[in-house]
């Protein structure tokens, strides 16, 4: 099924500020760093976004469903002037492209790109949530994001990332692999 979104204006599509967004990949199928490099590129190629930070590889045990291979997964901070809903269809375009299909969940997939936080937004529809709804109880998505943003306080919350992260009550195991897939040039804003 085909979602056509109707816009007001053109500026709906794009806004004049670029919100601070974090994104969680995850891929546990065939040639994972590959499926993570590829999505990381699609990512940076986005229409009004710019990667600013990517956490270094994370190989982590996979929740939800038993028997399928460990994850590779990373967290990447991004600017975006796309609205939520459009970098919602532009990351699941990418998920799409690089094979994915939503079969079973929380099952195997090539790849998995989830908005975890977009600037200060709070929004519970039935097709976007944020902030993720999992985040705090999930170490493979708060231990990338621990190394590239600490302090980043979450929205509605009283504690920053790296105090999530102590806290986590998840004991699956995440071990760091590897050193940040792209490295990204600094750019001024």
């Amino acid at each position: 099924m085909e979602l056509k979104l109707k816009f007001k204006e053109q500026h709906d599509l794009q806004s004049n500020t670029h919100q601070r967004v974090f994104l969680s990949l995850g891929t546990n199928i065939n040639k994972r760093l590959e499926f993570l490099r590829s999505a990381i590129e699609k990512i940076h190629q986005l229409a009004a976004t710019r990667i600013v930070s990517v956490s270094s590889i994370y190989e982590t045990e996979p929740h939800g469903v038993a028997g399928q291979p460990d994850f590779l997964n990373a967290a990447l901070e991004i600017r975006t002037g796309l609205c939520p809903v459009c970098l919602l269809f532009s990351l699941q375009r990418i998920e799409n492209q690089l094979g994915r299909y939503r079969t079973v969940p929380w099952g195997p997939r090539t790849i998995d790109i989830d908005i975890i936080y977009f600037g200060a937004l709070v929004r519970n529809t039935p097709l976007l949530t944020i902030p993720h709804p999992r985040t705090t109880t999930r170490k493979f998505v708060l231990q990338p994001l621990n190394e590239i943003a600490p302090d980043f306080l979450p929205p509605q919350a009283d504690r920053a990332i790296s105090f999530l992260c102590e806290n986590c009550p998840d004991l699956h195991h995440v071990v760091k692999l590897s050193e940040p897939v792209l490295l990204v040039e600094e750019q001024s804003d």
